[in-house]
């Protein structure tokens, strides 16, 4: 998972990694004994731990987990279960585990799970390096076919995701994507008067695709001031920012769900986005991953 030090275990944590999980083992479940290869591919697999927010100690330092990649007993009952490690759970297991860290300090750590499924242990490939590098290699590298399967997992902590990164995952045609999206990072990246810096408008560029995000969110005021310009002002609210995303996603994706789930919902803000799309145009693959993850998104 992407929290940074994996100090952050509250609620829209849990929530999402149990939803992600329950697709694993769906998923996992449905494909046994198909013939298929399965992947698992985790962008920003931090340590495989992460901390309790509602723990005293829950902030948990990086040099912690640095060396050994293990943690001590006492410590070990403060830390939760991360993405990649929940992965390595699900039965029947994934053929291959692509777990991806750009942090050394945490990416050491994340080592340390080879110890502890040492079953599992010659499937995982723990892979240091950018998060968008990393998944286009695997996803170049990988002979996709007819008989393999994967399911990717982006958790980003803002917005490191580029969007070649989602057009070559969605070029597979073999990836069911679960995204969690950093919603409210767009909404404080596009202020309500139009004035949007130049590094944020051109992160934003690269995150959506292009520049139809200026359109999408703002419109010009009918009035000209007194140096006859139309000033912009912000007309998308989050709703319409949560379609604007689908909408992106579904231009590269066979099939997007319509079900979104939005975390955490803290004073009426939304802080993240967990959507999942299928690049599999296959008919029935299509239309069983959506009704397993529309079950779970609606939960």
């Amino acid at each position: 998972m992407s929290d940074a030090g994996n100090e952050f275990g509250d609620q829209h944590t849990e929530e999402k990694l149990e939803r992600v999980k329950k697709y694993l083992n769906a998923f996992s479940t449905a494909l046994k004994n198909k013939g298929f290869r399965l992947l698992y591919i985790d962008a920003f697999a931090g340590t495989g731990y992460r901390a309790s927010s509602g723990d005293t100690k829950a902030n948990v330092q990086e040099d912690m987990f640095a060396g050994s990649g293990l943690v001590d007993s006492e410590n070990m009952k403060m830390l939760m279960k991360g993405s990649a490690r929940l992965a390595l759970e699900v039965e029947p297991p994934f053929d291959e585990y692509h777990l991806i860290e750009a942090n050394r300090s945490r990416w050491s750590a994340l080592k340390g799970l080879g110890a502890e499924f040492p079953d599992l242990a010659d499937r995982i490939n723990f892979v240091l390096g950018d998060a968008n590098e990393e998944v286009a290699r695997i996803c170049k590298d990988t002979v996709w076919g007819n008989e393999t399967r994967a399911v990717a997992f982006l958790d980003p902590f803002g917005a490191q995701v580029d969007w070649r990164t989602i057009e070559v995952i969605a070029a597979t045609g073999a990836i069911d994507l679960w995204y969690l999206f950093p919603l409210m990072a767009i909404v404080r990246m596009t202020p309500k008067d139009g004035n949007v810096p130049e590094s944020w408008a051109s992160r934003l560029d690269k995150m959506l695709g292009d520049d139809g995000w200026r359109e999408a969110f703002y419109a010009k005021d009918s009035q000209p001031d007194l140096f006859g310009d139309h000033a912009l002002y912000k007309t998308a609210q989050v709703g319409h920012v949560v379609q604007y995303l689908l909408s992106r996603l579904r231009t590269v994706f066979p099939a997007v769900s319509n079900k979104t789930v939005r975390l955490p919902e803290a004073e009426g803000r939304t802080m993240f986005l967990l959507v999942f799309a299928c690049a599999n145009p296959s008919p029935k693959a299509m239309g069983l991953a959506l009704k397993i993850a529309d079950d779970i998104l609606e939960r």
